[in-house]
């Protein structure tokens, strides 16, 4: 089932927020240097994928489809060096 649409420039917001309270040392983690990379970088790839869709200026995204997402996410955990919180924690 398809997502509510979200703005990139949030999603780029709230990605910067995470960033900083995780500590992150990157020179590139505010709001409008993070939009610019996903806009022209991240989300077309992810697009081109199918798990999102452009909103109809391309100024917003919504989720496509669930289906095989979870395995993807456990699997590339060990390459972006994250791993899932407990549902406990």
């Amino acid at each position: 089932m398809p997502s509510e649409e979200i703005s990139i420039s949030t999603l780029a917001s709230e990605i910067a927020q995470w960033d900083k309270a995780k500590g992150s040392t990157n020179q590139n983690n505010d709001p409008k240097s993070i939009e610019i990379a996903l806009h022209h970088t991240h989300l077309p790839k992810i697009a081109d994928a199918g798990i999102i869709a452009f909103g109809p200026n391309k100024d917003s995204i919504k989720l496509q489809e669930l289906n095989g997402l979870g395995q993807f996410l456990t699997e590339t955990e060990p390459i972006d060096g994250f791993s899932r919180v407990a549902a406990n924690d």
